[in-house]
């Protein structure tokens, strides 16, 4: 896989190919060795990014920043119909999970096929990892603060799911399931924002809240897994390195959001000196 990173492939016409399927039912093993066999090219786009994105913020130091605000607007509006509809199209699979396996089974089920709308959405909501980049683009165009949160999340997240989505754990459906619900709550709020709209500041504060409460349900149902299989009492089909990466990624955005919490909402003069700061996602 690390020779990979190195190779240069894209096949355009199977990503096409996926993104139009209309079959009654999703391709899902295609679409699971297409993000596995293009790994590289997805490595080599986050490290663009990264590159590209301080190049900006070092281009604009001495420039006016751009407003992009009808730019913004669309954004902000093509995102939260984006993930408010990924939502309502996936929440019957996360519901007909808990009901059959219980909430140890969202984590450790193998799932060799979901519902084909499921199966669709999940694949949609890997590449929108991607997609997402271009709020960074905002921000330094906008010569808004580019704190380390806001970056490293998108880059940890886009290459996390590109990992664990061709594997057959659940995990990783549970996972694109809470982000698009949390991702359903956080977008229209930015856009309604973008549109010079006052929010009380407590609504900010539910989105924070929002953001750390799905971290620390990934980091409690890891905990779970990680007791239960040490006590031998369950098996688990999730691979090892998925659950120690989720465990891992988790516990690290925790701590950057409940710092950003910290600094934006109870360190005294912490709203004024992060309120340009408050985009990260």
């Amino acid at each position: 896989m690390i020779a990979d990173v190195f190779k240069w492939k894209f096949d355009a016409n199977e990503l096409w190919s996926l993104l139009a399927n209309r079959d009654e039912v999703f391709p899902h093993i295609r679409g699971r060795k297409f993000i596995h066999e293009h790994f590289g090219l997805f490595v080599q786009m986050t490290i663009a990014y990264v590159i590209v994105i301080f190049s900006i913020k070092r281009f604009m130091r001495d420039r006016e920043p751009f407003k992009l605000t009808n730019a913004l607007r669309f954004w902000n509006f093509f995102l939260s119909v984006f993930s408010i509809y990924g939502s309502w199209a996936m929440f019957p699979f996360m519901v007909e999970q808990i009901r059959r396996f219980g909430l140890y089974g969202c984590g450790c089920e193998a799932l060799s096929t979901l519902p084909s709308q499921a199966e669709y959405w999940l694949f949609l909501t890997v590449l929108s990892k991607a997609l997402e980049f271009v709020d960074t683009f905002f921000l330094v165009l906008r010569k808004k603060p580019l704190i380390f949160l806001h970056w490293y999340h998108h880059v940890a997240t886009f290459l996390f799911f590109c990992v664990t989505y061709p594997t057959p754990s659940s995990q990783i459906r549970v996972g694109a399931i809470v982000n698009l619900f949390v991702h359903a709550f956080m977008y229209p709020y930015y856009f309604i924002r973008s549109m010079n709209i006052k929010l009380p500041a407590k609504i900010s504060m539910a989105v924070t809240v929002l953001q750390l409460t799905q971290f620390v349900c990934f980091i409690y149902g890891c905990t779970l897994m990680y007791y239960s299989l040490a006590t031998n009492q369950y098996t688990c089909d999730t691979p090892m390195f998925a659950l120690n990466s989720t465990f891992g990624l988790s516990l690290s955005y925790f701590v950057l959001f409940a710092n950003f919490f910290h600094k934006s909402y109870l360190q005294r003069g912490g709203k004024e000196k992060y309120r340009s700061e408050k985009k990260v996602n």
